[in-house]
């Protein structure tokens, strides 16, 4: 009982600390003192912020070429209004589709980090602008197009990185 307590202080004693680094860290992507943090090593935070911002770049300067190396081989894209895809080729051509159409200006906002030692789960929140490509707004502007979604990326340690496994979202209820 005792080391069940002195595990749990422990644990958030590192919680708590690692909240307070992580919100010290400037990043494409919004992680603050909010952010609710379970990790097993420290250098995932930084690894899972980095592939993030990774996405994040991939959505909104078109980099198709990107989405195999966030993707696991055996990944699944599974999106609202999306068919879903499984496999990084797939999801890729996907990709590729939808990227030529529409043009991304949106941020994430890291609501929640679960990671064990080789599978784990972000929760999201992405906001900006999401419109036909050449219709949108300029980057940074958002002129009635505004939109969020909420995900879920169950992500894998696949050679001491972490990738996307399954991405889940569906649109935020205005």
């Amino acid at each position: 009982m005792l080391f069940n307590r002195s595990f749990k202080l422990a644990n958030a004693i590192i919680l708590l600390f690692m909240c307070v680094y992580v919100s010290k860290v400037s990043a494409a992507v919004l992680v603050n003192e909010t952010t609710k943090i379970s990790v097993v090593e420290q250098s995932d935070v930084a690894q899972i912020e980095a592939l993030m911002t990774s996405y994040q770049d991939i959505l909104n300067n078109k980099n198709v070429d990107n989405v195999k190396t966030v993707y696991t081989a055996d990944a699944q894209f599974i999106g609202d209004n999306f068919p879903t895809a499984t496999g990084v080729n797939n999801i890729n051509a996907l990709y590729g589709d939808f990227l030529s159409k529409l043009d991304f200006n949106i941020r994430f906002e890291i609501l929640e980090v679960a990671l064990n030692k080789d599978f784990g789960f972000i929760q999201t929140i992405s906001t900006g602008s999401i419109s036909p490509k050449g219709n949108g707004s300029p980057k940074g502007a958002l002129a009635g197009n505004e939109e969020a979604n909420r995900e879920i990326f169950i992500v894998k340690k696949i050679t001491n990185e972490w990738q996307i496994y399954r991405y889940i979202f569906t649109a935020e209820l205005k």
